[in-house]
């Protein structure tokens, strides 16, 4: 909505409050379902692997999670960048639409460096705050890593009693944050965390164990200090330098959406099991989508712009729906095999026999006794 009605609107009108309103609380809503969904499974995980998280395991399932659809996207970028450019070289200096009052994007540019930053996850944390321009929402990816690698420490801690190095690692994390002033990555923890109070409460029940009490206990007194110092501070800073106002509204939509979710997933009632199918159905290739559809977006107005900028409204977002339909279908299909996580743990398994085939047979070859040759 943003691509197509943004040169049109700007930060104005109904469409300005609804881009400048609702953003930060759909931004806070999937940091809590991405709180739940790692802590929930990796329980499942803990609790197969005799009450310890296998970090090896761990980290792979990321792995094999996170790149396929993020290589893809880049490549995607890429190609969009260069058909935008072959058709309008000036968008490369100032990306201006015909007939556009508000400029959508400053410039449309391939910086090498964004794009490693992104494939190593530290876009907007530690290598500069924006994302590439052919995909500007890529930038929440590296805080879902950070999550992930969060949460890691966090267990190793808790759950594999190593308090050293689980200590340390935290410690060395949070204080990069602190140091370096990378406070929005901070609020949006708090919120993150309360997705993860919502899975070990929900898992309590399941699993039957007493160890992540301590955890839940912490957390849960951990937002409640912070809600009090939001209070307290009548706008004055105290670690993010947030307005007291949507500080306290926004930790305050996190707190209730946990609470409606988690009496939602304590309810026995027949909507919950249908809602969760069809919410799994859309798992299997939302990140897919979440990864492509910004530049499939923007490959799709650059061609659309100039036949429907005079169109009313309506026409225009029935045009970005319809676009955003053939989008979603294509993801769909893309996702079944960028978001197949057994074919890539077969292919590389069969990469990891292979190396280990070839070094065991190396070895054997260079311990066979030296036999002269006969005369």
């Amino acid at each position: 909505m943003m691509i197509y009605l943004y040169p049109l609107y700007g930060f104005k009108g109904l469409f300005g409050f609804f881009i400048l309103a609702f953003p930060p609380y759909a931004l806070m809503a999937l940091a809590i379902i991405s709180g739940f969904l790692i802590t929930y499974s990796s329980l499942n995980l803990i609790h197969k692997n005799n009450s310890r998280l296998p970090i090896k395991e761990f980290l792979f399932k990321r792995f094999i999670r996170l790149y396929p659809a993020l290589l893809f996207s880049v490549c995607l970028m890429i190609i969009s960048f260069l058909i935008i450019s072959h058709f309008c070289i000036t968008c490369i200096y100032h990306y201006t639409p015909p007939g556009a009052k508000f400029s959508l994007l400053q410039s449309l540019s391939i910086v090498p460096k964004n794009y490693l930053a992104s494939l190593a996850f530290l876009q907007g944390i530690f290598i500069g705050p924006d994302a590439p321009t052919m995909n500007l929402p890529l930038w929440t990816l590296s805080y879902e890593f950070w999550y992930y690698i969060l949460f890691m420490f966090i267990t190793l801690i808790f759950v594999n009693k190593r308090y050293i190095i689980g200590s340390g690692l935290l410690t060395l994390l949070l204080a990069y944050m602190l140091v370096f002033h990378q406070f929005h990555f901070l609020f949006l923890s708090i919120v993150w965390l309360s997705g993860v109070i919502l899975a070990l409460s929900y898992a309590s029940n399941r699993l039957f164990s007493n160890e992540y009490k301590p955890i839940f206990f912490l957390l849960l007194t951990a937002l409640i200090m912070i809600c009090i110092a939001s209070l307290v501070t009548f706008g004055h800073y105290i670690l993010i330098p947030i307005s007291n106002h949507s500080f306290f509204v926004q930790t305050c939509f996190a707190l209730i959406l946990t609470l409606l979710l988690s009496m939602f997933l304590h309810l026995n009632i027949p909507l919950k099991k249908r809602f969760f199918k069809r919410l799994a159905g859309c798992a299997n290739f939302s990140y897919t989508l979440y990864m492509m559809h910004y530049p499939l977006l923007l490959l799709s107005f650059h061609f659309t712009w100039g036949y429907i900028q005079h169109w009313p409204t309506l026409a225009i977002v029935f045009v970005m729906l319809i676009y955003s339909l053939i989008i979603i279908y294509f993801c769909k299909k893309c996702a079944i095999v960028l978001e197949n996580k057994t074919l890539y743990r077969n292919v590389l398994s069969r990469i990891f026999n292979q190396k280990v085939i070839i070094s065991n047979i190396n070895a054997e070859s260079s311990e066979e006794p030296l036999t002269e040759k006969p005369s």
